[in-house]
């Protein structure tokens, strides 16, 4: 098969749960990437020992050690040859899967991301046999270590497109947006970067279609209910990092905040941290993500309106999934091309809304109201017309404020509503203009990165 672009063969999810990799084509042309892999964005090392993880400004790319053979391109330029079983293939894989992420996200974004290191850095440096248990990212770096999960199993983070395209979406923030000016830094600034490298994984995740086929028949098309799709960071078929939570709100952290010593307060004595604090905004943009994909499936006639689980609590749609399994699944027996074409439609709208979000944010004391605001902005932009009002009601009802005028009817849809009575039409606020960026030096990044302890990053040197 013919096609543009330099193949490579990724996990679409972690193994075992995907047993064999796939055939993917990175948009970089055939012979554009050299020995590693490497091309001017990105390289991946393979030290012949696993190295301890690095700890900036002390312990900094470029890697000086001894290192294993690099993988090598075939005579036409491709990584598809190489064995999933040697150490090049680690590299391969997690080459591939770092520039397949950074790919699809230069698409929504519209063009390519410069990083913020690139003055002193120009690539980042991946390197996928770290001695440690997590993944991380920083100033021209991202390295992956290994973890066991309840199985026993070990789960290489390299090859946990996941995990990767995660790392990326940081890398992506800080390249884009940037960091607060000092004294400016809030805790909503590091649950948004959270929650949108959640969403970059995703995003990108869904770019498979075996991804998307395996959703549909975990889910029977339902994305409310506990799937590959809403599972970050997938270790096993019963185990991941982070799930979708669509029950929590922010009224559940009163009293949470950051500390001037980068430690949090929580009243609940849960030691929660931002990666916790940002559900309710991923959840909210989530749920954004069901109503552009329901709304196509209705519009396609795959579901009747009142099949479609928009404004069903999570408990809600657990009591009735046997029924919608029942219908929705006959409906995916035959009708499975639409299925898949409406959650490719939601996939996209949703990458581009995220990107027109980056682009409008500043980091200065950022909130998750000022979040939402921009959020119903770009909405309404990318269309379709007349779900503002319900895209409001996700953010409302997990206690995010948005600007709004006086309540407004449901649209005329059969369909059940539970907590989603009170939805109301967001105020219509003005377009940002440019918006000036702070430079990220690595003095900054190592002031930002002690304040975010992460699942995948617990450097005991910091």
């Amino acid at each position: 098969m013919s096609r543009p672009g330099t193949r490579f063969r990724l996990f679409a999810q972690a193994p075992p749960s995907f047993a064999e990799p796939e055939l993917v084509w990175i948009d970089s042309p055939p012979g554009s990437i050299g020995p590693g892999p490497g091309d001017g964005r990105l390289h991946a090392v393979l030290p012949a020992i696993e190295k301890p993880p690095y700890a900036p400004p002390l312990r900094m790319p470029p890697y000086a050690g001894p290192t294993l053979a690099p993988a090598m391109p075939d005579p036409q330029g491709h990584f598809d040859h190489i064995d999933p079983g040697s150490p090049q293939f680690l590299a391969a894989h997690l080459f591939g899967a770092a520039r397949f992420a950074l790919d699809t996200w230069e698409r929504y974004l519209g063009g390519p991301v410069r990083w913020w290191h690139a003055d002193r850095l120009p690539r980042l440096e991946l390197i996928a046999n770290v001695a440690w248990d997590n993944a991380h990212s920083g100033p021209g770096y991202i390295e992956t270590g290994t973890r066991r999960n309840r199985a026993g199993e070990a789960n290489r983070f390299c090859l946990n497109l996941d995990v990767v395209a995660h790392e990326i979406g940081h890398a992506i923030v800080f390249s884009e947006l940037g960091v607060p000016a000092p004294g400016r830094l809030g805790a909503q600034y590091l649950a948004f970067h959270e929650s949108f490298s959640d969403l970059v994984a995703l995003i990108t995740a869904l770019q498979f279609d075996s991804v998307i086929d395996r959703f549909l028949d975990q889910a029977w098309g339902n994305l409310y209910a506990l799937s590959l799709v809403n599972r970050v960071g997938e270790l096993s078929d019963i185990e991941q990092i982070r799930a979708v939570d669509f029950a929590v709100g922010l009224s559940a952290f009163d009293g949470f905040r950051l500390r001037p010593d980068g430690g949090w307060t929580d009243p609940s004595g849960l030691g929660r941290t931002q990666h916790q604090l940002a559900q309710p905004l991923t959840a909210a943009i989530f749920c954004a993500l069901i109503e552009v994909y329901q709304d196509a499936l209705v519009r396609r006639g795959v579901i009747a309106p009142d099949d479609d689980s928009r404004g069903w609590s999570p408990a809600e749609v657990q009591a009735d999934l046997a029924r919608l399994h029942d219908r929705i699944g006959a409906s995916l027996a035959s009708l499975r091309p639409e299925f898949r074409a409406a959650l490719r439609e939601a996939r996209d709208w949703t990458g581009r809304c995220l990107a027109r979000l980056l682009k409008r944010l500043t980091p200065e004391d950022m909130t998750f109201a000022a979040i939402a605001r921009t959020f119903l902005e770009v909405a309404r932009e990318e269309g379709p017309e007349g779900n503002e009002q319900a895209y409001a009601g996700y953010f409302l009802d997990r206690d995010i404020e948005v600007p709004v005028r006086r309540p407004v009817e449901a649209r005329a849809v059969r369909r059940r509503r539970s907590y989603l009575e009170r939805v109301l039409v967001a105020e219509q606020v003005r377009a940002l203009g440019t918006v000036v960026r702070r430079r990220l030096a690595v003095d900054d990044f190592v002031a930002m990165r002690r304040l975010m302890p992460h699942g995948f990053r617990a450097d005991p040197a910091w």
